[in-house]
């Protein structure tokens, strides 16, 4: 049997380094045509393969192929995936409706990579699917997932779609890793676990999960690299469970980490909740160092029987960078984290909390600035673009509370310019119109702000609830002083060396 080898047009489609193909690998293409309704097939089944299998069907070094001939019928389903290297799906159909769905064991692994290619299907929500009904399940895919449909047809919302878990809770995965031994995409030169490239066809990509606790259920180990065309793009869901509100511990957050987001698209959340009881989809970024990406787009909720009380929140918690270009639907972002690495924002229509405990955290426009509803402070930096300083409020504009736990604000005035020293002006940097105050109660004044700037130095003034700055090429008293006394320490430290 000859070992199958990815098409060169794959290759060119995605420009995505792949995990290695084992050597020894069989390959194995679905010969079943037609599926009827209902229908339940086995995986382990020998007469679905050609070349025919042994007993338990294609295994864990192997890889399958569904290629232009299987007509999938209302509600079919695969049965018993346990393991397999890589899984291809192109001109897959779709015909009554329904997912094509993989119902799994209690753990999966697919130990290569998916591509998914076009997929004709009546409707957007009718796409492939992989989900299990056992309990504590798990799924995980060592290499990348890749959806690239060719062509949009014009006659549907999604050109290709890929979904994990089921709609319910009862059909969730646990866990769920993604692309620990995803390759590089070479557009970006990132690790790229999950590539949705929409250039020339609609995308549906689901994490259809939950949390039970705050823990992440579902974690992608590298970039998700999301690329549009002129008239078509990619949907994620960060979360789907649409199992009854009546149902005893139906409402969950989901909470998810990714090494990156990138490109453009859409986010959506569609999470069982309730007027009194909001849901809320965590998407934390743990970028590796050198990792700098920049996602654009708009956030939306996709309401169903009337459950829509979702909102979003974004950590950060990376050693590189994450931007968040959003459009529409920034009213839907609730919080924003920042403990390692820095995140950069637009002025997008929000009232989102900013929580800062590590990290630096700015304006991704810093002559538009952004607009939020609260801060808490307790470590890392706030970002100041002072090349475009000058604008009233100040680059950050807070409509309640800024509060410290720290000792001192550090403030890092990026991109300075000598044109702003000695002008004698005091520049607005940040407008906190509940007011500055420390955890205990007590008004922040001056002091408790510090600069980090090269080649000058900084002065701050509150004025009412608007922080400011001027900035001088010499120090102010208070801090040559402090330069003084200093430098008096070290002689009397070298004197008393010499002497002894």
């Amino acid at each position: 049997m000859k070992n199958y080898k990815m098409k060169k047009a794959f290759l060119a489609s995605t420009a995505l380094a792949i995990t290695a193909i084992s050597a020894n690998a069989e390959t194995y293409t679905w010969q079943n045509t037609v599926v009827t309704s209902g229908t339940s097939l086995k995986w382990n089944d020998p007469s679905n393969w050609s070349p025919t299998p042994g007993s338990s069907g294609p295994g864990a070094a192997d890889d399958v192929i569904f290629k232009d001939t299987p007509s999938f019928g209302t509600a079919s389903a695969m049965e018993g995936l346990t393991a397999v290297n890589n899984m291809t799906f192109e001109n897959a159909r779709i015909i009554d409706g329904q997912r094509i769905q993989f119902n799994t064991q209690q753990s999966a692994n697919i130990n290569g990579n998916i591509f998914l290619g076009n997929l004709y299907t009546p409707n957007s929500w009718s796409i492939m699917n992989f989900r299990s009904f056992y309990e504590n399940s798990t799924i995980d895919i060592a290499g990348s997932i890749t959806l690239a449909p060719t062509k949009n047809d014009g006659t549907t919302a999604v050109d290709s779609g890929l979904s994990f878990g089921g709609t319910q809770i009862n059909q969730h995965y646990t866990s769920m890793n993604v692309g620990e031994n995803a390759g590089i995409y070479s557009p970006t030169g990132y690790k790229t676990a999950i590539l949705l490239d929409a250039s020339k066809g609609n995308i549906r990509f689901e994490f259809c999960g939950t949390s039970v606790g705050d823990e992440d259920w579902a974690t992608v180990h590298g970039v998700i690299q999301m690329n549009r065309g002129s008239n078509t793009y990619a949907t994620l869901y960060l979360g789907r469970n649409e199992t009854p509100t009546t149902t005893a511990g139906a409402m969950r957050d989901s909470h998810i980490s990714i090494g990156g987001l990138n490109g453009g698209g859409k986010l959506i959340t569609k999470l069982s909740s309730t007027a009194d009881n909001r849901r809320t989809s965590y998407l934390t970024f743990t970028n590796a160092a050198g990792v700098n990406t920049q996602f654009t787009g708009d956030l939306a909720v996709e309401t169903f029987s009337g459950s829509n009380n979702n909102t979003f929140v974004f950590i950060m918690d990376g050693a590189g960078s994450q931007s968040m270009n959003i459009g529409n639907g920034g009213n839907l972002l609730s919080a924003i984290e920042v403990k390692n690495g820095t995140m950069l924002v637009n002025k997008a229509n929000t009232s989102a909390s900013l929580t800062i405990s590590g990290g630096a955290f700015g304006a991704l426009d810093p002559s538009s600035g952004i607009s939020l509803g609260s801060a808490k402070y307790s470590g890392g930096e706030i970002i100041i673009d002072a090349s475009t300083i000058g604008g009233a409020l100040g680059q950050i504009v807070l409509d309640d509370k800024f509060v410290s736990n720290a000792e001192s604000v550090l403030i890092d005035f990026t991109n300075f310019d000598q044109y702003l020293l000695d002008d004698g002006n005091f520049y607005d940097i940040m407008t906190a119109n509940g007011g500055f105050e420390n955890s205990d109660g007590s008004a922040m004044d001056e002091s408790d702000f510090i600069a980090k700037i090269d080649g000058a130095y900084a002065i701050f003034h509150l004025e009412g609830n608007t922080l400011q700055a001027t900035f001088s090429s010499v120090p102010e008293p208070a801090e040559l002083a402090a330069l003084f006394g200093l430098g008096a320490l070290a002689l009397a430290v070298s004197r008393r060396h010499k002497r002894s």
